[in-house]
């Protein structure tokens, strides 16, 4: 069946049904695990990451839970993941593939894609058409049933989530996209153009344009414009996501070590939040409170004081770098460059240990 490596352990994305959490490594690794087991013990003190590496060959070792099932679904990367009804939404180096919770769960099932989900392909200015490409990103809409994905070129296609069928794409940035959110009709698309597009899926066509080096749109008259941050000559939107009133949006990038919250009614930005980092997920809870993860080891959860202004509260994992963050009722699952995903319960403490590897392979190291 085979393993990841420690030192080659990169988890890219992580979903839930009710009682499980599945996580997707750089590998093409799928890991399933138990929430309940999780849940059902005490946790030690917070550890940084030089401790968590000692605490593996020291005694007594923490408890961690191992997964239920683990298996390669793919030879190469595994990016993204959604989950919607019963199926799960899996964004692959190869493009997108549907599997089913049921089939995940039941352990002596064999799991088997639920049909070939057909791409868009990308055609180039000199007329070429492309292969399909990867998937970088998956956004669901429960309401309509429409899955989106960012694509490995200038591209956002859309499925139909029952039907598995291609309903449409999206164009409009000029390089690959590297992630996207949906709430109801309204899409953000981030790139490495360094834009973020705002579309609309009922008219199927892009409202406007924010440029993150500014402060204002493309969609706004001409006028002189104010610099945000210094301007680079290649720049990137890492991460974005729709609050789901559907007027602000959360956003990070080459732009700065900052995420930025933008008012999508005025175009503009309404807060500057600094890190000290790369920025990679950020995720605008409904109380426009934030979580937000970068290249380095911490999670940041921004919320407002009685003068409006955000402040972080740092949380502190085990990885040299988070790549997802999944909010789980009242708790918090994070992923990244580890053979570890940390559950954090509130009030946030120390994390509890879900690990890639099975308990024979623990009690070997």
């Amino acid at each position: 069946m085979g393993t990841e490596q420690q030192s080659l352990a990169v988890l890219f994305s992580l979903c839930s049904s009710e009682d499980h959490v599945l996580a997707c490594s750089k590998l093409g690794f799928l890991y399933l695990w138990d929430i309940s087991t999780a849940l059902s013990y005490d946790v030690p003190k917070v550890q940084t990451a030089d401790d968590y590496l000692r605490s593996k060959i020291s005694k007594p070792r923490e408890k961690m839970t191992s997964p239920i099932r683990k298996f390669r679904l793919d030879s190469r990367a595994i990016y993204a993941m959604e989950t919607f009804e019963n199926k799960v939404f899996i964004g692959a180096s190869n493009g997108l593939r549907v599997l089913n919770w049921e089939d995940l769960t039941s352990l002596e099932k064999r799991v088997e894609a639920l049909a070939e989900v057909s791409s868009p392909c990308f055609q180039y200015p000199n007329g070429a058409r492309g292969p399909p490409t990867e998937v970088n990103s998956i956004a669901i809409e429960k309401k309509t049933a429409r899955c989106y994905g960012a694509l490995g070129c200038p591209l956002l296609a859309e499925w139909d989530a029952n039907t598995l069928q291609l309903i449409r794409s999206y164009e409009g940035h000029s390089q690959y996209l590297l992630d996207c959110a949906v709430q109801e009709y309204q899409i953000a698309t981030g790139s490495e153009d360094g834009t973020i597009r705002i579309w609309d899926s009922r008219s199927g066509k892009c409202s406007f344009v924010l440029d993150p080096r500014e402060t204002r749109s493309e969609a706004e008259p001409p006028r002189k414009k104010r610099k945000l941050s210094r301007k680079t000559q290649h720049s990137w939107i890492s991460c974005v996501d729709l609050h789901e009133t559907k007027h602000s949006l959360l956003s990070g990038g080459s732009f700065g070590r900052q995420y930025l919250l933008w008012d999508l009614g005025q175009r503009d930005v309404l807060k500057s939040l600094p890190i000290d980092c790369i920025p990679q997920v950020g995720i605008l809870n409904r109380d426009l409170t934030c979580f937000t993860g970068e290249n380095s080891s911490r999670i940041r959860h921004w919320t407002r004081d009685s003068s409006n202004l955000y402040v972080n509260m740092e949380l502190k994992t085990s990885m040299r770098s988070i790549w997802d963050i999944h909010p789980l009722g009242s708790n918090l699952l994070v992923c990244g460059t580890s053979p570890t995903v940390d559950l954090f319960v509130k009030p946030f403490s120390s994390a509890r240990k879900l690990t890639i590897y099975s308990q024979e392979e623990l009690d070997k190291k």
